[in-house]
């Protein structure tokens, strides 16, 4: 259960990296992980 959650949950994130990656395509790598660190916590 753990691991599906742990998957889906990598989907989403890639998912959603995508999409605003499409939206705000001149975020800097720099930009995105600071953005990342506070919608995303448990991710960094």
């Amino acid at each position: 259960m753990a691991t599906e959650k742990t998957e889906t949950t990598q989907e989403l994130n890639d998912w959603v990296a995508q999409e605003l990656s499409k939206l705000l395509p001149n975020i800097s790598e720099e930009s995105w992980a600071e953005i990342w660190s506070v919608i995303s916590p448990q991710a960094a």
